[in-house]
This record gives structure tokens, C-alpha cells and sequence, in this order.
């Protein structure tokens, strides 16, 4: 089965594609992945470091879970994706002794994930499709790369984030969208034109970036196959800041302190709004032995949103964008869909938000969390240059039994012959047709002339003719 893993600002989505079903299934790590209800299961963006000489981290919900998520401690890294591939790093720490950039924390926090993943199953290490943002893409090519010889994946593609959420909506024929990535810190609105091919399932998408033992992430003679940015804006505002607005409501009106535990308590609150119209936890203080009753409704969750100028940074947003569109001749009326992706896009205020802009039926927000990540079809790469030999490598798919049924029973290697190139370290699965029995192997022919009774092997006076290795006789 094939992979796919959207690695986001806030939470992280990994999604097999089950090709019996037809349909993406997101998977859920022990120990990593946080599950929040009416939600798949979320591996949080989080990292905390051990010990920086020796790479030892903690990783996801397991960050919170052994309280390591005290904002102001260094050792502790959220939100890391903005800062990888920026020239920019910022300020970051030294720790024991060792430099830390961005790029850095995470490749740490991909290792963790897939290295645990692997355990559950191998075969993630066969083929790997990450999504990445279509502004950065030449940045997370090189990025990704270096995290894929680490870890020694067969096969890695890349697929800009648009597309991707295109696809996980079942949308991929449509040729303007406008895709609203809205998560836990970041918003992004971008207009895009998808490639012609995004439709064509029998072509491959993105950019191969690695195959077997052949790397391209620093050179390749690919095009990457990528949508077309044709209008974007954005904003450093997600739901970590509508946590800290809730947050302050309560200090206001409760006297609630601000600690780990009470940002997951307004984050639950929030949450739970998306899909009810009140909500409620309870919080216990330790230390004054006293309980609070945690309470909102919609009504005041919208009024303090407007009060922090919440929709009017959207507004401006949508603005930007539009007004970018119409500069190129491009209406609202002539954008084909609109795609709601990421957690805070399923704040139902948010949602009506853009029916301010757009027509309801325009309008997807049923896969906010693994849309990007839900439809990342598999497909056997070529070589992108001439002259260019890849390994041949069993694809998970194509090397299912009901497809190739001399796979169930044979799996010994063919042994390397002196004329070879490349050794197969599998036997190649060859699509049944009519030149084929019903077991699979391919028939043989008799040629005619004066090498008849030859199969697919060399005459006696070819100057690359070996004597210890005869041709298979025909039958």
C-alpha cells in the first residue's frame, strides 16, 4: 500500500491508500497520534529535545502527554514548519553543544514518525508521497530529500499541497480552485490553475525525488508537474490564536490561569463548538482545590472572534487575492470550487464566512483534516532522463497476488547475468495480457530465420553473446 503523509503547521495526517477499497484510510500511530472526536486521527506537530547530540526526541501527543509542552522552555519546538526552507531562521538555541535550525527539528520529527510507522508496517519504507507548499517547493525538495536517504525510502514523490487537496476532494477535473488552508497557525489562501494531467490518473504527479537508489532532489531533468499559483495571501493567524483569545475570556470572567492544562481545555471548547452549539469542561486547580465549570456558546465564541478583529483579517485576505484574480481578468464566478482544508476550517463561522463570497455549492469543508493528504494515487515512475537506469522495484500495488500471482509463490531473485545492468531484486510483475498464461509467466515464441528456437537471447555471433548463459529454449 502506498503512503502519504501531510506534514503540517500545527498537526500531522498520514494516509494509506487501500487499492481494494478504492479509498484513503488515516492512520493512527500509538503514542503519537491525539484523537479529538469528529476528527481522524492527528499526530501533533510537536518536538522536544532530549539530547541534541545523540538526536534523542519526544514527538507528538507524547509531548504533551509527559508534559513537556511548557512554552518558553528551548528545548521545546511547535510551529517549526514556518521556519524551514527561510533564509531567516530567527533566534534558536544551542543545545549540548549543537547548532538547531528549523530543518533540523524537522527531520527529527519525520524520523520519529516514520521510523515508528515502519514497525507497524514495513512497507511504508516501499513508497512515501509528502505534500508540500507550492510556494516553497524548490526549498522542501532538498529538505525531503536528505530525510529520505536517512531513512532509506524506495520510492519518495512530492505533490504540491493544492493539488493535493484537489485530489482528496475528488475535484482534480476542475481547472480553478481556490484552495483555504487554514490550521493551527498559519492562513493561506491560494488561487490556483492545476496542471492539465491532475485529471489523467495514468500520469504521474508532482516530482519523483527518489527511486531506489537514485536521488533527484539536487538534479533532476523532471518538470515538476505542479498547480499554478495564480493569486495568494496569507496570514500568521490559525487556531493557537483563537485558543489564546478563549483563553483570555476565561482569565477576564473566571480568573482561570494560563497553563498547558487550560490550553487544552479552550482548545476542547473550541472543538467541540464545531459540532455542537454550546460547550463545557470542567477545570480542577490544584493548588486552590477549587473547580471551575468551563462554559461558551456560539453566540459569545463569535462575538469574541469579531471582537479581535478576527473576520476582518480575513476580509483583507480574501481581498488580496481577489483583487490579485481580477487583475488577470479572473471573476469570482469563474473560480470552480473552493476548498476548505485544516482544523479551523471547520469552525462553522469560518464556513459561512467564504458564503459571503462564493456560491454554497461551490463550497467543500467535509475533509478538513486529510484532504490534502486522502488522494495521493501511486504510480510506477520512469526515468526522467535519457540513458537514466532505475532499479526495478516491486510496487505494493502492482505487486498484489489477485495481479501478479507469481508473486505469492516465487520471491527468489533472478540471479544477475554478466549482460546485465541491473540487478532485479525482485521478480518484474508483468500486467496479464494475451501474450500471457494463466499463471502469469509470459509464453514464448520461436523466432524465425536462423535463430529460430531462440527466446529474447543473443545469436552466437552477437559480440555480447555469453556461451555460460544459453538463451531459454522455446517451447
Amino acid at each position: 500500500m502506498a503512503y502519504a503523509i501531510d506534514f503540517g503547521t500545527s498537526n500531522t495526517v498520514i494516509t494509506r491508500w487501500n487499492a481494494a477499497t478504492n479509498t484513503a484510510e488515516t492512520i493512527r500511530i500509538p503514542g503519537l497520534s491525539q484523537q479529538i472526536p469528529q476528527a481522524p486521527p492527528l499526530i501533533p506537530s510537536l518536538l522536544y529535545v532530549e539530547n541534541a547530540e545523540t538526536s534523542t526526541t519526544v514527538v507528538g501527543q507524547r509531548v504533551r502527554d509527559r508534559g513537556f509542552d511548557i512554552a518558553g522552555d528551548r528545548r521545546f519546538f511547535r510551529n517549526f514548519k514556518r521556519g524551514i526552507g527561510t533564509p531567516l531562521q530567527g533566534f534558536l538555541p544551542e543545545l549540548d553543544g549543537q547548532s538547531i535550525r528549523f530543518e533540523q527539528v524537522g527531520s527529527w520529527f519525520l524520523e520519529q514518525v516514520i521510523g515508528q510507522l515502519a514497525t507497524q508496517d514495513p512497507e511504508v519504507l516501499n513508497s512515501l508521497t509528502f505534500t508540500v507548499p507550492v510556494d516553497s517547493f524548490e526549498a522542501y525538495r532538498l529538505w525531503i530529500g536528505g530525510v529520505a536517504e536517512k531513512l532509506r525510502i524506495n520510492q519518495v514523490r512530492l505533490l504540491d499541497e493544492p493539488t493535493a487537496a484537489a485530489l482528496g476532494y475528488g475535484l482534480a477535473d476542475r481547472e480553478l480552485l481556490l484552495v483555504i488552508d487554514f490550521g493551527g497557525g498559519t492562513l493561506d489562501l491560494s488561487l490556483v490553475r492545476l496542471e492539465g494531467s491532475v485529471a489523467t490518473p495514468s500520469k504521474p504527479l508532482g516530482f519523483l525525488l527518489k527511486f531506489g537508489d537514485n536521488s533527484f532532489a539536487k538534479d533532476s531533468g523532471q518538470k515538476p508537474k505542479i498547480a499554478q499559483v495564480l493569486a495568494k495571501a496569507g496570514l500568521n493567524l490559525g487556531g493557537a490564536d483563537i485558543d489564546q483569545w478563549l483563553l483570555g475570556h476565561f482569565n477576564q470572567t473566571q480568573s482561570i490561569p494560563t497553563t498547558p492544562l487550560t490550553e487544552r481545555l479552550v482548545e476542547r471548547l473550541k472543538i467541540q463548538l464545531s459540532a455542537q452549539p454550546q460547550a463545557s469542561e470542567v477545570y480542577f486547580d490544584a493548588e486552590q482545590f477549587e473547580s471551575y465549570d468551563l462554559a461558551i456558546d456560539r453566540p459569545t465564541f463569535n462575538d469574541i472572534l469579531t471582537q479581535q478583529g478576527f473576520f476582518d483579517q480575513l476580509d483583507s485576505a480574501m481581498n488580496q487575492v481577489l483583487q490579485q484574480a481580477q487583475r488577470q481578468g479572473i471573476t469570482p464566478q469563474q473560480i470552480n470550487a473552493v476548498l476548505l482544508v485544516g482544523g479551523t476550517c471547520q469552525i462553522p463561522a469560518v464556513q459561512t464566512w467564504a458564503q459571503q463570497y462564493f456560491d454554497p455549492s461551490k463550497i467543500r469543508s467535509n475533509k478538513p483534516f486529510e484532504a490534502i493528504a486522502a488522494r495521493c494515487p501511486p504510480d510506477q515512475p520512469k526515468p526522467s532522463r535519457p540513458g537514466l537506469s532505475l532499479p526495478r522495484l516491486r510496487h505494493p500495488l502492482l505487486g498484489s497476488p489477485h495481479q501478479c500471482p507469481q508473486l505469492a509463490s516465487d520471491r527468489s531473485p533472478r540471479p544477475a547475468l554478466p549482460h546485465d545492468k541491473t540487478h532485479r531484486t525482485e521478480p518484474r510483475c508483468l500486467p496479464r495480457g494475451p501474450a500471457q498464461n494463466r499463471t502469469g509467466n509470459r509464453r514464448t515464441h520461436r523466432r524465425q530465420g536462423p535463430n529460430r528456437g531462440l527466446l529474447r537471447g543473443r545469436s552466437p555471433d552477437h559480440p555480447h553473446h555469453d556461451p555460460n548463459h544459453p538463451p531459454s529454449p522455446g517451447p
